[in-house]
């Protein structure tokens, strides 16, 4: 509990900055163990995912059924209620709502299947199946409350296809005009959705990306994905931009990233992936907002060396949120006393600035806030319930200190 506490607190000490970095931090290993073509999504604040495949020697699994739930806030990994469809790898997701879509993916043959997910429940239940020709490696998302499918492989397709969750039917829509494909990647920005990438296995391998109006039902040209055609990438958005990364074009496996700027039609990159190179991993955005620590994009699994030795990860990366406190001006002489705490805290080291402490709960809620005088400063914390809190000392806009506080004791 004692390691949980200090992560959340270094968490929360990242959320509560004006001035946001990112970049990449390892998590708990994902919970299923290594693993090859998983699928991922997330739900409010909750990260999801499951299925793929392994290998045992020669010998290969595709009955994986486990489901897997993430809490940013523990980090910590919860199996969730299996999938109830045949196991597969290669499968497509979409959200809407508090319900997540799985679906087609190899068996190990090409299925057409879907299923959804309820969050609320823990429960799974099958939907109508996709009316496409069964395929693996195709490419999903959800604008508002419909859900988009299309491309894949087995053969190659470029068909797509909308889901009414309403009416619980498929509907074929405009194709994707960019040539036939398996393995893309996907986004949603401002209610336009994004497909880019992907490959003909051995024959082609693509940089392009398209938008989708689902309005007017029309796909137009982007701006090139800049790191190089490529196939089996991963793919999320925070924050009103898209990022691509990792993946393959069958000689290198990548683990560079780029971000898109839909505004201006813009990539640029960000740092490399910390952890080794992969593709046909699983990934996940959080985007919670109001400065939450846990807004970012996730990645784990996948394979690290090409086929016929695939080498399998369960590693778990997050990028996130890093401090943005003023370390030059901050913790040396200012103390926070005592801390566990009971009804009130002293603040001393303040020393003829005009400065302000807040106190955040661990949703990042702001729970109190108060000025601080020079001198020993008391802060009266009754009204505070036992548990773990985030404060910060601010002045101006620089950030002077911020760490875990406990209230413990009360009667």
């Amino acid at each position: 509990m004692k390691k949980i506490l200090l992560l959340l607190a270094a968490i929360f000490c990242a959320a509560i900055t004006n001035a946001q970095t990112y970049a990449w931090t390892q998590k708990a290993n994902f919970g299923g163990g290594a693993r090859y073509e998983p699928v991922g999504f997330s739900i409010g604040l909750r990260g999801y995912a499951g299925l793929g495949v392994t290998w045992t020697g020669s010998a290969i699994d595709y009955n994986h059924q486990d489901w897997w739930e993430y809490d940013p806030g523990t980090n910590v990994w919860t199996q969730k209620a299996n999938f109830i469809g045949a196991g597969r790898n290669g499968a497509c997701s979409f959200v809407i709502g508090a319900d997540g879509y799985v679906g087609t993916g190899w068996t190990p043959s090409q299925t057409s299947t879907f299923y959804k997910y309820n969050s609320l429940t823990n429960t799974w239940s099958q939907i109508a199946t996709f009316i496409g020709a069964p395929r693996y490696d195709a490419a999903a998302f959800a604008i508002g409350n419909k859900g988009y499918v299309g491309l894949g492989f087995s053969p190659y397709f470029n068909d797509f296809y909308e889901y009414d969750p309403t009416s619980n039917s498929w509907t074929q829509k405009a194709n994707f005009p960019g040539g036939a494909r398996q393995t893309s990647s996907q986004f949603v920005i401002n209610g336009t959705g994004y497909v880019g990438t992907g490959d003909t296995q051995f024959s082609w391998y693509y940089d392009d990306l398209w938008a989708y109006d689902p309005v007017s039902d029309t796909w137009s040209q982007k701006a090139n994905f800049p790191g190089g055609g490529r196939g089996a990438t991963e793919s999320f958005v925070f924050n009103n931009k898209g990022f691509i990364g990792t993946g393959t074009d069958e000689v290198t496996v990548f683990k560079n990233f780029w971000e898109y700027d839909a505004t201006t039609d813009n990539w640029s990159p960000i740092p490399d992936l910390v952890g080794i190179e992969r593709w046909h991993a699983f990934s996940f955005a959080i985007n919670h907002g109001k400065g939450s620590p846990f807004d970012g994009g996730y990645i784990g699994g996948g394979s690290s060396t090409l086929f016929p030795n695939p080498t399998l990860l369960a590693d778990f990366w997050c990028y996130c949120p890093t401090t943005g406190i003023d370390e030059k001006n901050s913790a040396n002489n200012i103390s926070i006393y005592p801390n566990p705490a009971n009804d009130f805290i002293f603040i001393s080291g303040i020393t003829g600035r005009e400065s302000y402490i807040s106190i955040y709960d661990m949703t990042a809620k702001i729970i109190l806030k108060a000025k601080i005088n020079s001198g020993d400063f008391k802060i009266n914390l009754a009204q505070l319930a036992e548990g773990s809190y985030v404060y910060e000392i601010t002045s101006g806009t620089k950030k002077m200190k911020a760490g875990k506080l406990i209230i413990s004791g009360k009667e």
